[in-house]
């Protein structure tokens, strides 16, 4: 049976088959761990680094996301993600670019949180 938070997040899967592979059927598991994803207070830190002097730390803090939001299905959000980490690598890559990205991939990310916690 397929739980509630499943369902509720069943948007931004894009990959079920895999995903359920990838857990070995552990959908429980999946649960639990989507459950211990930042919430918004992921934004407040990382909003606090979105200035070129901190690209790094920010780096560190969205390839971590990144890698979380992959493994646990969220494949577009983690482009998302993988995109922003692109460009912060990238020497020339205009901060205002980045920015935009950083909006982009936080408003995403939040409408998953919003849903983790209306289905506690």
């Amino acid at each position: 049976m397929e739980s509630s938070l499943f369902s509720e997040l069943k948007p931004w899967i894009e990959d079920e088959a895999s995903l359920r592979e990838r857990m070995a059927g552990h959908m429980e598991l999946w649960e639990e761990c989507v459950r211990l994803l930042p919430g918004e207070e992921f934004f407040t830190e990382t909003d606090a680094m979105l200035c070129p002097e901190a690209k790094e730390a920010l780096w560190k803090q969205l390839h971590r996301l990144k890698g979380d939001l992959a493994h646990f299905g969220f494949d577009r959000t983690a482009a998302m993600a993988a995109e922003l980490c692109m460009l912060l690598r990238k020497e020339k890559a205009g901060f205002l670019a980045i920015q935009e990205r950083y909006q982009d991939l936080k408003t995403e990310y939040l409408r998953i949180v919003e849903r983790i916690r209306v289905t506690r």
